[in-house]
């Protein structure tokens, strides 16, 4: 008896020093800023870069030299390729994807191209005909390297036009 007296004066004790601290609250949290909308879907984009030095630019501008032409060829990233290169590539968008599926492929030198038509889309997604479609660029194009530069409309590299 003289220990459950014991234990009721300690959890008295307990609740009595302890009390006033559960009770007490946090702060309310800071106010958070106002609700900023998205813009409206369809609205005209706010560009950053000026049209002028958009990806199919001939030259690019340096602030100290003026307009400099890179090499054509392909950096890992970006495909700089000549005109008649991106001619060729209008002309397989218009004949070659215009109703089905294919590859386009650049040398890396950015010199030349060849294209292959696919008959469906599980034939464009292939890596074995993708390596196949590569393997002929690379013979029709005298063992010059080629990489896959656009699955059928869908363009893989960020590129540059250049004279």
């Amino acid at each position: 008896m003289i220990a459950s007296l014991m234990l009721c004066a300690a959890a008295l004790l307990f609740v009595a020093l302890s009390g006033p601290n559960a009770l007490a609250q946090d702060p309310p949290p800071p106010a958070s800023h106002p609700f900023k909308p998205l813009d409206t879907p369809g609205a005209p984009a706010n560009l950053t870069t000026p049209p002028s030095s958009s990806l199919i630019t001939p030259s690019l501008l340096t602030p100290s030299t003026g307009p400099v032409t890179p090499p054509a060829g392909f950096t890992g990233g970006r495909m700089v390729m000549r005109q008649s290169v991106w001619q060729d590539y209008l002309r397989y968008l218009h004949d070659d994807v215009s109703l089905g599926y294919g590859f386009f492929m650049i040398t890396v030198d950015g010199q030349a191209s060849d294209s292959r038509q696919c008959t469906n889309y599980a034939c464009q997604i292939s890596p074995i005909e993708q390596d196949s479609a590569k393997a002929d660029c690379q013979s029709k194009r005298n063992n010059r390297r080629c990489i896959v530069f656009a699955e059928g409309r869908d363009i893989k590299y960020a590129y540059l036009v250049v004279p």
